[in-house]
């Protein structure tokens, strides 16, 4: 992905979470989970720049 196609998708999803009136800005709408649920690391585009 080139950095202009990353910043497109970013303001693009930030849009549609904006206009979707189920998500609040202050997370109220976030509950927390009975128990803790592990996710994976994310996989890295350029692993050689870290």
């Amino acid at each position: 992905m080139t950095r202009l196609s990353i910043c497109v998708a970013a303001w693009r999803d930030t849009a549609s979470a904006r206009a979707d009136a189920r998500i609040r800005a202050d997370g109220s709408d976030l509950h927390y989970l009975d128990v803790p649920v592990p996710v994976p690391r994310p996989e890295r585009e350029h692993p050689e720049k870290e």
